[in-house]
């Protein structure tokens, strides 16, 4: 029994230590186990949580936080609980090629600044983080992504993430160079570029970029030399579906430009009210998007498109509230799936509001950037 006995414990010595992922809490107010993000972001390790309480949280130890483990960053209470504000001094999140797929829930990214580089806000450099339920606003960077900035052969997942207010060179909004996003009900709102991509930018992107149900709305690029006020593809592939594009301003492409080959699929989307330019312009013929099922009205370049296209309602999407930033859709909209031979929703919106028109009379482009001030 003895011999037995010592048996069991030599194998319990000798087996693998088990490691138990933590919680590590975070309260502005004491009582928790930080009183900073940082603080807990530094601490912790793969698969260990970092849970923060509501509040806004500033300062030395709340920005330029760089995540090297595969942890899960969360809220309690989701993106209207919890405001990050980095005060213009900072980035907020570094996402380091020592973590894969890190969690990133419910936040509110405010003021993040890149300085003469790049991500204001987020940076995912090699790594792929998870993004969710998050507002990233505001954030500015001089060179690519206001909001966020992704390099190399990263590959991030944003769900239900919006950019509103952010400015930078090139992708005021979101900048991916040799990376390929997936971005699932993310709106681009009131974003400003100076050269390219006033909402996304997408260079070189080594896979397939996924948009799907996302919005951009009152995006611009400053430069008349350039265009993609909401969307620039450079040498990029992508699966357009279920997006709606609205009063976007852009010389070249006043919704998306397409460049270096990029020629995405786009179907069952809305490319509506664009300002100064055509709905998608193309650097030459080696661009050529397939279009279909989808509403295009109102550009004030004309609604010509380019490539092939076929199944397209040139004819008022109908928004409930265009000018605020509505894009619901009227009960009597053909982009409604009842509505239409093909039985499918156009856009990222459904219905919102009984019978009318798009409402566009009496608005400006500064109206709608006062909407994100």
């Amino acid at each position: 029994m003895t011999r037995l006995l010592l048996i069991l414990v030599l194998a319990l010595l000798a087996a693998p230590a088990v490691s138990l992922a933590d919680t590590l809490t975070v309260n502005w107010a004491g009582g928790a186990d930080y009183t900073t993000i940082g603080e807990a972001v530094t601490a912790a390790r793969t698969g260990d949580t970092v849970l923060v309480a509501p509040g806004t949280y500033s300062g030395e130890n709340n920005r330029n936080m760089v995540v090297s483990y595969d942890m899960t960053i969360m809220s309690e209470g989701g993106r209207r609980s919890v405001t990050i504000d980095a005060g213009g001094q900072a980035r907020v999140f570094w996402f380091s090629d020592w973590c894969v797929n890190p969690v990133l829930s419910g936040f509110t990214i405010q003021n993040g600044d890149g300085g003469l580089s790049y991500g204001g806000g987020i940076v995912c450099y090699d790594s792929s983080p998870i993004i969710s339920d998050c507002d990233i606003v505001a954030c500015t960077a001089t060179t690519h992504g206001g909001g966020l900035y992704c390099h190399p052969s990263a590959a991030p997942t944003l769900i239900d993430v919006t950019f509103t207010s952010c400015q930078a060179d090139i992708g005021a909004g979101m900048a991916a160079f040799g990376a390929t996003p997936s971005l699932t009900r993310v709106r681009f709102g009131g974003n400003v570029a100076v050269s390219r991509g006033g909402g996304l930018y997408c260079e070189s992107a080594p896979g397939m970029v996924e948009i799907t149900d996302c919005v951009f709305y009152g995006n611009q690029v400053v430069n008349m030399g350039t265009g993609g006020g909401g969307l620039f593809l450079y040498s990029s592939q992508a699966n357009i579906t279920g997006t709606t594009f609205a009063y976007n301003k852009g010389h070249l492409g006043s919704c998306i430009k397409l460049y270096g080959g990029s020629s995405p699929t786009i179907e069952n989307c809305i490319l509506a009210f664009g300002r100064i330019g055509c709905p998608i312009h193309r650097f030459d013929e080696n661009e050529s998007p397939t279009i279909s099922r989808c509403v295009v009205y109102g550009n004030e370049a004309g609604d010509d498109l380019v490539g092939v296209f076929f199944d397209i309602l040139y004819e008022d999407p109908r928004f409930c509230g265009m000018p605020t930033g509505d894009l619901t859709l009227c009960s009597n909209s053909s982009a409604l799936p009842a509505n239409n031979a093909w039985g499918v929703l156009m856009g990222a919106h459904g219905s919102g509001c009984g019978d009318c028109d798009s409402p566009v009379e009496g608005t400006t482009w500064g109206n709608i950037k006062s909407l994100y001030r």
